[in-house]
């Protein structure tokens, strides 16, 4: 994992090497940032079905004893 962030890193302040962002319908991000935040998610066996964002509502309810002070 310290070998992946290095040669990122290496890769991404290279003079001979011009970044090129990664990006997707929402953000763009440096290659650098995305690869520390696959590594994060790889530790901590977390995935993400997507880096975007809806900005919808999602709707979030509470079942179970004191769920009444999940609402506040």
């Amino acid at each position: 994992q310290e070998r992946k962030l290095r040669d990122t890193y290496e890769e991404s302040f290279s003079k001979t090497n011009k970044i090129s962002m990664e990006k997707s319908l929402y953000s763009e991000s440096e290659p650098l940032a995305v690869k520390a935040i696959e590594l994060i998610n790889e530790m901590a066996m977390v995935g993400w079905g997507s880096g975007g964002h809806s900005a919808s509502y999602v709707p979030v309810f509470a079942i179970g004893v004191d769920a009444q002070l999940f609402f506040w």
